[in-house]
């Protein structure tokens, strides 16, 4: 991402007004996880006339930066254009739930699942949900919650160690820990939870 970053900075610093350069400016500043940087240039932009996937990247570099406001209002936007936008409601429910409200961010995902979504998009609303009740607390029924959205996810991906492991942690906070060492011995190359 560094030589992008210099070659787009000399475009904008030749022409300010290459909107093309500043849209993927703000994206890779995202991708290199420069997010305060990205979300800086926010007042250069005609919402109006940016490109979705550009509110998007800024919206997540908002969160990301601790502008939990702006990336509610930035996420907002996005779905009002198009209310489709999965990743656009993923970031708004984990901004909802960073700022105090899971409840609406987790009815907000629930409400998107449907079977004729695409797989990613419904891997992504999952690890969503899981997230969230993770970070509700260690109590049971979060880690049960957490623990369903996880089972969820890896019936959809196999593959996916993250949740694989995260599954054996929601277990573990369950209180059923030998069935949390069989989830983990199903995973090539873990031996143990740095958790535990």
């Amino acid at each position: 991402t560094g030589p992008a970053l210099t070659y787009l900075e000399q475009r904008l610093a030749a022409n300010p007004q290459d909107r093309r350069a500043l849209y993927d400016y703000i994206v890779i500043l995202s991708w290199a996880e420069r997010h305060r940087d990205a979300f800086a240039l926010r007042d250069r932009l005609n919402l109006r006339a940016t490109p979705l996937y550009v509110i998007t990247s800024l919206a997540g570099s908002a969160r990301k930066a601790g502008e939990l406001e702006e990336s509610k209002r930035l996420y907002r936007v996005v779905l009002e254009r198009d209310s489709s936008r999965i990743d656009a409601v993923v970031g708004l429910a984990l901004a909802l739930a960073e700022t105090g409200y899971p409840e609406p961010a987790l009815i907000s995902l629930q409400r998107r699942m449907s079977d004729t979504l695409p797989v990613k998009d419904k891997r992504a609303l999952l690890r969503a949900e899981a997230d969230i009740y993770a970070a509700r607390g260690d109590d049971s029924a979060n880690a049960a919650n957490a623990a369903d959205a996880l089972q969820r996810l890896t019936a959809l991906d196999p593959d996916d160690t993250s949740a694989k492991r995260d599954l054996a942690v929601a277990t573990n906070r369950m209180g059923a820990a030998p069935l949390a060492m069989e989830q983990l011995e199903s995973i090539p190359d873990a031996t143990r939870l740095p958790e535990w």
